[in-house]
């Protein structure tokens, strides 16, 4: 099984909203995701698996990719990645060494999930291999590495709660064009997160949040994006604006394209535009590449 590989998918929020905090730091969401075609690419090089107990080491191996650089920044025990190996083996009740090889195509800190989608292909990748999980088994050893990484295993299109770990998939369709544009600005996410100011109350109206959800569930099944459109926010939008003004300039920069949608993902900072007209999202596409430090042109998976 040594040279087996996975992509790993990029997310988009297409909805956000932050509920409430919760006496354990985190707070509770109601997300809509959708994966997109931007992708990290993840081979497994080499695995040993030790007989007996031992200490855990994992290599990771940058491959390529425009941010390659990123893997070399950060200390192999402080990657996501490292992290996912070892919640694995722990779960498991086993230890190993582990080499992972990643091409970098997702920038960090952007609102795509870029190391959340990592944690899962290490995690999918390692259970093809040594077979020791069930699925649900699995996505509980994804719920301890991060929020995102349960979703990430799946992917596709789901409305996520909790904090990210209650996942419905929703068997869905939307053929438009996404813009993803990223001015190289990363965010702080437990700043916007504190900066949301959020208390331990729920006050949010759960009649309007299921109709909402209704709404997501026939728009996706019915491939017909329109009539959700108007229903669509991101909260994190109006404090990361203000303490980052040039992400606002860039959504405006996007939004001059006249995109059927326009917004930011997640807590920033990549702006995404969903096009239906391919031509128009292939001038703004070429447009805005003189303008911004990135700008990825794919689609919904």
């Amino acid at each position: 099984m040594l040279g087996i590989e996975t992509k790993a998918y990029a997310k988009v929020n297409l909805h956000l909203e932050v509920l409430n905090r919760r006496t354990d730091g985190y707070h509770n969401i109601f997300t809509l995701m959708a994966s997109v075609g931007l992708f990290d690419l993840l081979k497994l090089v080499d695995i040993e698996i030790h007989s007996v107990q031992k200490e855990i080491s994992v290599d990771i191996i940058p491959s390529g990719g425009g941010f390659a650089g990123l893997m070399s920044d950060i200390p192999s025990e402080d990657n996501i990645i490292a992290r996912a190996v070892k919640a694995y083996f722990r779960d498991i009740g086993g230890s190993g060494d582990v080499s992972i090889a990643i091409e970098k195509n997702i920038p960090a800190g952007a609102g795509l999930g870029g190391g959340s989608s990592d944690a899962a292909a290490v995690l999918r990748l390692l259970n093809a291999c040594v077979k020791k999980m069930n699925d649900a088994e699995l996505m509980r050893t994804a719920s301890s590495v991060g929020a995102d990484v349960p979703y990430c295993i799946r992917g596709g299109y789901a409305i996520c709660e909790g904090i990210g770990d209650r996942i419905e998939s929703i068997d869905g369709e939307i053929d438009c064009w996404v813009l993803i544009a990223n001015n190289n600005i990363h965010v702080d996410t437990g700043k916007a997160y504190r900066a949301l100011g959020r208390q331990l109350e729920y006050n949010h109206n759960l009649a309007e949040m299921a109709r909402i959800k209704e709404l997501m569930r026939r728009s996706l099944k019915a491939g017909e994006l329109k009539q959700l459109l108007p229903h669509l926010r991101n909260d994190f939008e109006h404090v990361v604006f203000q303490e980052y003004p040039e992400i606002k300039m860039s959504r405006d920069l996007v939004a001059g394209f006249s995109p059927d949608a326009v917004f930011m993902t997640g807590s920033g900072s990549s702006v995404v535009g969903i096009f239906e007209d391919y031509h128009a999202a292939k001038s703004a596409d070429l447009n805005l590449r003189e303008s911004m430090g990135q700008v990825f042109f794919t689609k919904f998976l």
